[in-house]
C-alpha cells in the first residue's frame, strides 16, 4: 500500500511538473482549456490516472451518470470520446487536489490586503477569505468556492445535483469531503447571508443594507452594523470578482 501510494504521488508530480513546464514555454495564462490542452498532449500519463471502477463506472467520482454508455447516449458521443474525455478529467481533478489549496504557512500571518487598508484592519485580521457558492447548468450541479484575498481559489466542490441551498452544499462539504478546507482555530471565512454565521463562518448583519451598491445609492452607513455590512461586503466581494 505505501508503496503503491508513493507511485501515485510520484506520478502527480511528473504530471504537474510536465505542465509546468509547458506552461513557461508557451507563457499562456493558466485556465482549464489550456490544462486540458496540455494534459492531451502528456504521451501515455493519461492511462495512468484513470479512475474508472471494475464496473466501468464513474459514477463514484463524478455524480452525474452511471456509465460512460449513459454519457455518451447523452451527449451523442462515441464511447471512445467519451472515455478520452473522463480521462483527462480524471487526471485534472487529481491535479487540482494538489493545487487548489493554500500554500504552506498562509494563514499564520495577515494578508496584507487587510493589514493595508484601514476599513479592515485590525477588525478582520482573523479573516483568512471568502467562500461562496454558485451553479452550473446541463445538468444543474452546485459550485462551492473558496478564494483567499489574492484572488487564488484555495478550494473548489462541485457536486450536489439541483438546486440546493448554499447551507446544504457547506454542510455536505465540511461533513462529508474529506479534501474540505476547514479554517484553523480562531480564523475563519466570508459568507453572505445566503449561510448561517458560526464558528468560523462570519456573515453580515441581516434585515438592513448589505450591497455596496445600497451604500452608492442610499448613501453611507448610518450605523454601526450598517459600518460593519459595507466593510463585510466590500471584503467578500473578492469571491465574487473571482467568479
Amino acid at each position: 500500500m505505501v508503496v503503491d501510494a508513493c507511485v501515485k504521488w510520484t506520478e502527480a508530480l511528473e504530471v504537474k511538473n510536465m505542465i509546468a513546464e509547458q506552461m513557461l514555454e508557451r507563457q499562456k495564462a493558466y485556465s482549464v482549456e489550456n490544462m486540458l490542452e496540455i494534459l492531451y498532449e502528456l504521451p501515455g500519463m493519461l492511462e495512468r490516472w484513470i479512475l474508472e471502477d471494475e464496473d466501468g463506472d464513474y459514477d463514484d467520482e463524478l455524480g452525474l451518470f452511471d456509465t460512460v454508455r449513459d454519457i455518451g447516449a447523452r451527449y451523442q458521443r462515441s464511447l471512445d470520446t467519451v472515455q478520452r474525455k473522463l480521462d483527462v478529467l480524471s487526471a485534472l481533478l487529481k491535479f487540482t487536489e494538489d493545487t487548489l489549496r493554500p500554500q504552506e504557512g498562509e494563514f499564520a500571518g495577515v494578508n496584507p490586503v487587510l493589514r493595508n487598508d484601514y476599513r479592515y484592519w485590525p477588525y478582520f485580521r482573523d479573516c483568512i477569505g471568502a467562500l461562496d457558492g454558485t451553479h452550473v447548468q446541463d445538468p444543474t450541479m452546485n459550485v462551492l468556492a473558496i478564494c483567499n484575498f489574492d484572488m487564488k481559489f484555495i478550494y473548489a466542490y462541485l457536486g450536489v445535483p439541483g438546486r440546493a441551498h448554499d447551507t446544504m452544499v457547506l454542510t455536505h462539504c465540511a461533513r462529508d469531503e474529506a479534501s474540505f478546507l476547514h479554517p484553523p482555530p480562531v480564523k475563519y471565512f466570508l459568507v453572505d447571508s445566503g449561510y448561517p454565521t458560526r464558528t468560523a463562518y462570519l456573515g453580515p448583519h441581516r434585515s438592513m443594507r448589505y450591497h455596496l451598491r445600497q451604500f452608492a445609492r442610499g448613501g453611507p452607513p448610518v450605523s454601526a452594523r450598517e459600518l460593519f455590512n459595507r466593510n463585510h461586503s466590500g471584503l467578500r466581494s473578492v469571491i465574487e470578482r473571482k467568479f
